[in-house]
C-alpha cells in the first residue's frame, strides 16, 4: 500500500505539469493521398496535449487535479481553459502567453486500425522559462503527487527535487529521451515510458526496465501500447509482462495519457504499484473505445463496474 501525504483544503492530489494543445481529430476509411479531397466520417475538436490529458483523465478517474502549462492568447484560449473547466480540472496555474501560440496537433484517425497519425508544433514551449510566484511554487511542494511530461523541463528540474523533500512523490510520463530526461528519472519515484520511449534507445522493453530500476531504483514500467506493459516486481526482482484485455478499438489517441491520469488518481488515494497499473490499463483501454483523446474518457460509472482493488 502506498501512503502519500494529504492535500490541503481544497488543493488538488496531483499536479501536472507539461504540455496542453488543441486536437483535431478526423476519422477516415482510406490512407491520405496527394492532390484529392478525402471524406471524414466525423472531424472533433478535442483537448489534448500529455499533461492536460492525463489531468482530465485523473479529474475524470475521482482524483483533484491540477495543471501546469502555458498556452496562448489567441483564437483557442477560450477553448482551452473551457475544456479544462469541463473536467473540473484546476487552471489557475496555466499561463496564457501573448508571446506564444497554443499548440494544435492534427491527427487522422484510421478506421479501419483504430491508430492514428499525429502532426504537431509544441510551438518550443520547452524553450519557456516558466516562473513561478512563491505561493504558487509552495501548493505544488504541498501536493501528494506531481507528474511531469518531459515538457517544460527547465522548471521540472527546478522542482523535482524540492518535491521529494517536502514529502511529495514524483511521477515521470517519460514519451521520449528528451534532454535532461536523465536528471529527472533521477528526481523521480514512479517513471512509466512508452514503447516509442524504449525504441528510441534501441532497447528491449523488458531489458529496458531491468535496466532502468537498476541505474535509478525507482517504480518503473514501460507500457507496450494495446498489447500490455511490462513492470519491475518488487517480489520476485523480475521485469513481468501484464497483457492488456482487449477492447473494441475505435480510437488509441490519448491513450497513453489516459494511463498516466488514471495511474496518479489510483496512486494518490493510496493503490500499490501493481494495483495502480492494472486500473490505469484497463481505463485507458476503455477510452480506446471512443473517438477524442478527452471527449472518449470513461466516466465515474467505470469506477463502479472496476473489479479491481487499485485504492
Amino acid at each position: 500500500m502506498t501512503v502519500l501525504k494529504k492535500a490541503g483544503p481544497g488543493e488538488a492530489d496531483c499536479f501536472f505539469v507539461g504540455l496542453n494543445v488543441v486536437d483535431v481529430l478526423a476519422v477516415t476509411d482510406r490512407p491520405l493521398e496527394d492532390d484529392r479531397k478525402i471524406p471524414a466520417r466525423r472531424i472533433i475538436v478535442d483537448g489534448g496535449g500529455p499533461s492536460g490529458n492525463s489531468a482530465c483523465a485523473c479529474a475524470r478517474a475521482g482524483a483533484r487535479a491540477a495543471l501546469v502549462s502555458v498556452i496562448g492568447q489567441d483564437e483557442w484560449t477560450g477553448f482551452s481553459l473551457g475544456s479544462l473547466v469541463s473536467f473540473g480540472v484546476d487552471h489557475s496555474l496555466v499561463r496564457v502567453r501573448q508571446d506564444f501560440k497554443t499548440p494544435v496537433s492534427l491527427i487522422i484517425v484510421n478506421a479501419a486500425t483504430a491508430g492514428r497519425t499525429i502532426l504537431w508544433n509544441s510551438h518550443g514551449i520547452n524553450e519557456i522559462d516558466l516562473r513561478l510566484s512563491g505561493p504558487e511554487t509552495r501548493r505544488i511542494l504541498a501536493a501528494p503527487l506531481v507528474q511531469f511530461d518531459g515538457h517544460l523541463m527547465t522548471l521540472a528540474l527546478s522542482l523535482a527535487t524540492r518535491i521529494r523533500a517536502s514529502g511529495g512523490a514524483v511521477c515521470y510520463d517519460c514519451g521520449s529521451p528528451r534532454p535532461g530526461w536523465e536528471e529527472l528519472a533521477a528526481q523521480t519515484d514512479y517513471f512509466i515510458a512508452s514503447h516509442a520511449f524504449a525504441r528510441q534507445l534501441g532497447r528491449p522493453l523488458a531489458p529496458l526496465v531491468l535496466e532502468l530500476r537498476a541505474r535509478f531504483g525507482f517504480h518503473v514500467a514501460v507500457t507496450a501500447g494495446g498489447q500490455g506493459y511490462y513492470y519491475f516486481n518488487e517480489l520476485t526482482g523480475a521485469a513481468e509482462f501484464v497483457p492488456q484485455r482487449k477492447f473494441e478499438a475505435v480510437d488509441t489517441t490519448g491513450c497513453g495519457d489516459a494511463f498516466h491520469g488514471a495511474f496518479a488518481a489510483a496512486i494518490s488515494r493510496g493503490g500499490d504499484f501493481r494495483a495502480a497499473l492494472d486500473f490505469a490499463q484497463e481505463f485507458a483501454g476503455r477510452k480506446a473505445q471512443g473517438c477524442g483523446g478527452r471527449a472518449a474518457l470513461p466516466d465515474l460509472k467505470f469506477q463502479q463496474a472496476w473489479k479491481g482493488e487499485p485504492c
